[in-house]
């Protein structure tokens, strides 16, 4: 008896391993995996996201990203350089170890950081081995009599930079992509989770994603070229605030239906969940034309809002589309004195007051990109997602430094900033070049 007792104890024990404490639990596992996939997706792009504003905030172009050539010397192309986003979209994806691991041909091998195992480009090329601050490193030190002379240079470690202009003071490698990922971060394991890659891209425009063509690229330091010929959009149509990080990678088979390959639900409610309004998260669906694919943008979160006069709007055709508000507007005029004549400040720059208009009407307006949208029209993209779906997101590249961030970033620890706290009185003695609201 004893024995059968035995017997039926582990008969017992034993049918645990098969049957389930919980009905959600077979899919627990699952679940997981999605949400690795979509999180993976999204820190990707926040990082090149916080990796690549300072750059277009500023209107800079260190190590040439933005160059219509790419210097292998990378350092500074200054402002006046021919830019490629004049004419279309820039591809920054090099800054992304997991993509530059992948496709070190494709990215200028002198221009690289390496931080732990991560290899990636950077705006100032490698890391001298003992240079401090912005400058060069120098054997002999600076110096007092050097220092009160004013003959010693404004760029030597050891001395203090009292330069306004930006481009004196920027520490090198002040930023890269590392920086801005969670900590204990492998961008290693992306690599299986991605194989092609993610690609990233900077789209400068001087209209909204959602109605902007070919024809409204415009260089991300907000300048016309020499050759400009007015043919299109005004300076008064200018607007830092349509500049657009675009991130896309392609959806492994895994996450695909063998029926129609579309995404797998329990996927893209994962991708869905991101409760940012200012990033458009989603997947694509094309047609698998290689050479002009035309596709839509799906997800819960696949449009975007954007505020039009209720005069320029939809509804003021007839369409209820739209939620409309009523705004107070507010003119910058320049201030001027009882003669007429313009009010400047102690730089010499003009001052600007505000001045009250009336309440106008504007619409919301949620809209959605268009087949053929220009983001689109990347030979990367199309060779990535012209024939299987690929996550997609989207946002606005902030027009304006809050806290001072990118400042401190860029200038608060070049060499003689930390010295003589001139960093404290950046308010006060703000460089050359500004972000632009």
């Amino acid at each position: 008896m004893y024995i059968w007792i035995l017997l039926a104890t582990i008969m017992v024990a034993l049918s645990f391993y098969n049957v389930s404490p919980r009905a959600d639990k077979d899919h627990a596992l699952n679940e997981v995996r999605a949400a690795t996939v979509s999180n993976r997706f999204k820190i990707e792009h926040k990082a090149m996201l916080k990796t690549m504003e300072c750059e277009i905030m500023y209107q800079r172009n260190s190590g040439c990203w933005d160059a219509a050539e790419e210097s292998q010397n990378c350092g500074m192309c200054g402002n006046e350089v021919t830019r490629a986003s004049a004419s279309g979209p820039v591809n920054v994806s090099c800054f992304n170890p997991m993509f530059y691991a992948n496709n070190v041909d494709k990215c200028a091998k002198s221009c690289t950081v390496t931080v732990g195992t991560d290899t990636m480009k950077t705006f100032w090329g490698p890391v001298t081995a003992g240079s401090a601050g912005n400058g060069t490193p120098t054997s002999e030190p600076v110096t007092d009599s050097e220092i009160e002379s004013g003959t010693e240079s404004t760029t030597t470690p050891g001395t203090v930079n009292t330069s306004n202009n930006l481009e004196d003071n920027v520490v090198e490698n002040y930023n890269h992509f590392m920086k801005h990922v969670p900590h204990g971060y492998d961008t290693q394991r992306g690599r299986t989770v991605f194989p092609t890659g993610v690609n990233h891209f900077v789209y400068c425009l001087d209209e909204v994603a959602e109605r902007a063509t070919a024809q409204n690229f415009m260089r991300c330091d907000m300048k016309r070229d020499a050759d400009y010929d007015g043919s299109h959009t005004t300076e008064k149509r200018l607007s830092s605030r349509t500049r657009y990080l675009v991130t896309f990678a392609q959806i492994p088979d895994r996450w695909l239906s063998k029926k129609d390959r579309s995404p797998l639900p329990i996927l893209v409610n994962m991708l869905a969940k991101d409760s940012n309004s200012d990033t458009v998260f989603g997947w694509t669906i094309c047609d698998g034309n290689s050479s002009e694919p035309k596709c839509k943008l799906y997800g819960m979160n696949a449009r975007h809002g954007n505020v039009r006069q209720k005069a320029d709007s939809r509804r003021a055709k007839g369409d209820r589309t739209g939620v409309t508000v009523g705004i107070k507007t507010y003119e910058r005029v320049q201030k001027r004195d009882e003669d007429g004549n313009a009010v400047l400040d102690e730089y010499g720059n003009p001052i600007f007051e505000n001045q009250r208009q009336t309440q106008s009407d504007y619409v919301i307006e949620y809209e959605k990109l268009p087949d053929n949208s220009v983001f689109w029209q990347t030979d990367e993209f199309k060779a990535n997602c012209s024939s299987t779906p690929c996550m997609f997101a989207y946002e606005r590249i902030p027009a304006t430094d809050t806290a001072y961030h990118c400042y401190n970033l860029m200038v608060g620890f070049a060499e003689g900033k930390t010295k003589d706290n001139d960093w404290q009185n950046k308010h006060k003695d703000k460089p050359i070049n500004q972000p632009q609201d």
